[in-house]
């Protein structure tokens, strides 16, 4: 597993070529949970850590007179549900990240199709799951070196230039992984891979505005006056 997830950043074409025996729907999803499950315990330790942090000043105010008690039960919940972040966030990651990332393959893969394409929905899910985790790793170095940067000028001389070298890179090797992995899946060119990620974010932005639009319709019925 270490090693598909360098190849993916050092030699992706070679590394979609050699794992493409390896596909499997489940495999995709068991990618795409364990970098939603690093950036779900990421943000809820986070949260856990200032509800924590907070959770002494929420006492003192309930101790207050004159404050509403249902603010005062709304800031305890919300205090509660903080603390148990760390937990619940990376669940909701996993589950929301799985479900997403198998409905953009789909209109991905019904996208290769109309550019020419004849590979399995299967293969190209598993190749494209493999970006995911190394490609959130080098983010989140980037986001550790710019904050520290930031916080301690001295470091930031040599932490900003590294930062952005390693955001340069990430850009660029995902992108390449990106496209060796539909053009192994679906035997396309590198324009055709262009036109079917181009007929992909049409299709994507057309079923946002459908289910906007279905979702204000739903909330004008039930607010509307009867």
């Amino acid at each position: 597993m270490f090693e598909t997830l360098i190849g993916v950043l050092t030699k992706p074409e070679e590394t979609m070529a050699a794992e493409k025996a390896n596909a499997s729907i489940v495999r995709g999803i068991i990618n795409f949970a364990i970098a939603a499950l690093i950036m779900g315990f990421i943000v809820g330790a986070i949260l856990t850590a200032i509800s924590l942090l907070i959770a002494p000043f929420i006492a003192m105010i309930s101790m207050s007179p004159g404050i509403d008690p249902v603010t005062i039960a709304a800031l305890k919940a919300l205090t509660s549900i903080g603390i148990l972040a760390i937990v619940i966030v990376p669940i909701v990651a996993i589950i929301l990240t799985v479900i997403v990332s198998l409905l953009a393959n789909l209109v991905m893969w019904i996208s290769a199709k109309i550019a020419g394409g004849s590979g399995s929905f299967s293969l190209q899910y598993y190749l494209l799951s493999l970006i995911a985790t190394p490609s959130l790793l080098v983010y989140l170095l980037f986001g550790i070196i710019l904050i520290v940067s930031i916080v301690i000028p001295l470091i930031g001389i040599i932490g900003m230039p590294v930062a952005y070298a390693i955001a340069g890179y990430i850009s660029i090797i995902s992108t390449m992984a990106y496209i060796a992995a539909m053009k192994e899946t679906h035997g396309l060119n590198t324009f055709k891979v262009a036109m079917a990620t181009g007929i992909s974010y049409a299709l994507m932005i057309v079923l946002a505005m459908i289910l906007a639009a279905v979702i204000g319709v739903l909330v004008f019925i039930m607010i509307a006056p009867k």
